[in-house]
């Protein structure tokens, strides 16, 4: 008889007030592996293949506000989030989840996980100089978004990126 095994992780903060010691505080415990931490827009976004924070539904990400925390509990496919990064003041997420007959990208519209690429296979990383949101796939290629909302493969530093199309 095989006995299942269900890893908690938990979440902590470093609270440092005024005239006191700093302290670690949980905020959360969550069921799977937590992948990645961001701040957007004032939030601390938290990402993984975790599909319960607090013992509540919570596919793939959740945030904290500072005082709560609040579950993506909306269906999103896949297999969950591997990084954030921000680029043009927008979310964006790298991983398996899935969007339809899209795979890889999410970028978030203020309360859920939208598609924001046409890759149709998970996507490992996520990285931005500023100028440039760089994505790498699970199968080694490295695809480019120039700040336009479409992602170009990457030959050489850039070279013609602008020449073929490959996400919308």
């Amino acid at each position: 008889m095989k006995k299942k095994l269900t890893i908690l992780i938990a979440i902590s903060v470093l609270i440092i007030r005024s005239n006191s010691v700093a302290q670690w505080t949980s905020i959360s415990t969550f069921n799977q592996v937590i992948s990645d931490l961001k701040v957007f827009n004032g939030k601390l976004f938290v990402g993984g293949n975790f599909t319960v924070a607090n013992g509540s539904t919570s596919y793939w990400s959740s945030y904290w506000d500072g005082t709560s925390l609040y579950n993506h509990s909306l269906i999103i496919g896949g297999t969950g989030i591997v990084s954030f990064e921000v680029f043009n003041n927008e979310l964006y997420n790298a991983g398996g989840q899935t969007f339809f007959n899209n795979i890889g990208i999410g970028k978030w519209d203020g309360s859920t996980w939208v598609s924001a690429s046409s890759f149709t296979s998970s996507q490992s990383g996520l990285f931005t100089d500023g100028n440039y949101l760089l994505a790498g796939s699970s199968f080694g290629d490295v695809n480019v978004n120039m700040g336009t909302g479409t992602f170009f493969p990457v030959s050489g530093p850039f070279a013609g990126a602008g020449s073929k199309e490959v996400a919308a």
